[in-house]
């Protein structure tokens, strides 16, 4: 009797915990680069961004991260002189990498985007950064070379509209861009 009532008991958390695989989630956590290098410079800082996760079921179907990039910091290096131009006047420069599993759906880059101009935030191409990037040993062992890379360059009337930001995909609770 205590072995049918086992093998009932674990047939009842089989089915259940794979009914449970059919929910809409998202996960929130962060993600380092750390050290880097460009031209004759390396450097052990790191850049921590904050990275939402959308999941469907266990298929990620949606990433971002988004980290800030001042001036001071070593990072700054990985911008070329063209780069450095475009964004001397930004208040606060952030980076936004993204990677959507189909841009057909609802949880796409191009949603994230319109989310983001009706809030009068504009992505800029920040070229040299993207590249460096890519190249970097982090970013080469997680597999993030299918990732959009771009900048978000505010002034000093858009930092609280990026703060106050939220995401919302269809089928998923909203989040707040930034912490």
């Amino acid at each position: 009797m205590n072995i049918r009532f086992l093998n009932l008991m674990i047939m009842f958390l089989v089915l259940f915990s794979c009914s449970t695989l059919s929910k809409n989630m998202t996960k929130e956590g962060i993600f380092s680069i750390n050290g880097g290098r460009a031209l004759d410079q390396s450097w052990d800082e790191s850049l921590t961004f904050r990275r939402i996760s959308w999941y469907v079921e266990l298929n990620i179907v949606f990433d971002l991260m988004m980290g800030k990039v001042s001036k001071n910091s070593k990072f700054y290096n990985w911008f070329s002189d063209f780069d450095k131009q475009r964004i001397k006047d930004c208040s606060e420069l952030y980076m936004l990498i993204t990677y959507s599993s189909d841009s057909s759906n609802s949880t796409s880059r191009s949603e994230l985007l319109h989310q983001l101009e009706n809030n009068q935030i504009k992505l800029v191409r920040l070229r040299s950064f993207t590249d460096n990037f890519h190249m970097h040993p982090s970013a080469r062992i997680n597999f993030l070379d299918k990732y959009s890379v771009d900048g978000i360059c505010l002034n000093q009337s858009q930092i609280s509209k990026l703060k106050s930001s939220k995401i919302s995909f269809p089928g998923f609770n909203q989040v707040s861009l930034l912490n």
